[in-house]
């Protein structure tokens, strides 16, 4: 399988399943009237929304496994099996879960609370939903914390190559994502802590990771990178629970599902607007880049990733506008010094 039938098949996989859970969350929304009447008294209904976002990851499993885990062994990227597959997808969903039935219950609450304390109440659990999501920025996906020691081989010659480009006072950290070749990492939005998946330590020399790291660094003391993406992405989560409080609804259920809705796709609609912006930090991290190595390397650095990664290459410039927030390779080596 080469790289863009491996990456349509994602791009794809993805589109079917926002399209799905968006068909889903609109259909209960717009039926909420007639199935919901039969709901007295706010347990059941409290209930029904804590349990929705499990109910809907589990009608979702079957086509997570064949586009998360049967694709991925298909193309020989994984040798996990679909028992630690499934333990990893667990420990992913419960809390993406839990804070969508937190949301579904803030909704469910603006509607039934008293005016007097409406305000106070959307503010308060606006601020907290913000918190979670703040929390679980910086992951990569299913993985699973390595601890490797400071004087193990990789890391002290890593940590040397890093101190000679001036990146100092950043910690490691390794996730395990059960993929020999693909290659991942970034940066906490706020701590000096880059996140790398332990396939970089067969793939990458310390050479190379130490200068992924530092520009990564660059990125977020220079305001164009992770920190900066935290903000905008709390503003535009904001935004669209403003949007979704104005919702029509009946009674208090369709609210919840209507303001759930509304999020949905005002998420949705991020991918019309987060890529291109991510796509000019991209290459000005790449510039900075080539500044401490030197052009050659940088493209040799940039290549040898997109292969590992297996990325597209041949991307039309739609395409690559609205659902690619990294720029294709040709993009990136053009625009090097």
């Amino acid at each position: 399988m080469n790289a863009s039938s491996y990456q349509r098949i994602r791009l794809w996989s993805g589109i079917v399943s926002i399209g799905a859970n968006l068909g889903i969350i609109f259909g209960l929304y717009l039926s909420a009237p007639w199935w919901s009447s039969a709901l007295t008294g706010h347990v059941a209904p409290i209930a029904l929304l804590v349990v929705l976002p499990f109910s809907i990851a589990l009608a979702n499993l079957p086509f997570e496994i064949l586009s998360g885990h049967a694709c991925e062994s298909a193309a020989n990227r994984t040798c996990q099996s679909l028992g630690d597959w499934l333990q990893d997808w667990a420990r992913e969903v419960a809390p993406i879960c839990f804070a969508q039935a937190f949301g579904l219950l803030f909704f469910y609450g603006f509607a039934v609370v008293p005016g007097g304390i409406q305000l106070a109440f959307a503010a308060l659990t606006s601020i907290a939903v913000v918190a979670l999501g703040l929390l679980r920025m910086g992951s990569m996906g299913r993985t699973v914390r390595c601890e490797f020691s400071d004087d193990d081989d990789f890391t002290r010659r890593t940590m040397d190559e890093r101190e000679k480009l001036g990146v100092k006072n950043v910690k490691i950290e390794w996730a395990d994502l059960a993929d020999e070749t693909t290659v991942n990492g970034g940066i906490r939005p706020f701590a000096n802590t880059i996140l790398l998946s332990t396939s970089v330590r067969g793939q990458l020399s310390p050479r190379e990771v130490a200068l992924l790291c530092a520009r990564e660094q660059w990125l977020k003391c220079n305001h164009a990178g992770s920190a900066a993406a935290a903000w905008i992405a709390a503003a535009w989560l904001l935004l669209g629970v403003g949007f979704a409080l104005a919702v029509p609804a009946a009674n208090p259920m369709q609210a919840a599902i209507g303001g759930a809705a509304v999020v949905s796709m005002w998420s949705f609609a991020a991918l019309f607007v987060w890529p291109p912006l991510n796509q000019k930090w991209a290459r000005r991290g790449d510039n900075y880049l080539a500044r401490i190595s030197s052009p050659h390397e940088a493209r040799t650095l940039l290549t040898k990733i997109q292969t590992l990664n297996q990325t597209d290459v041949a991307l039309p410039p739609g395409k690559a506008n609205v659902f690619h927030p990294i720029p294709p390779l040709a993009s990136r080596i053009e625009s090097l010094p």
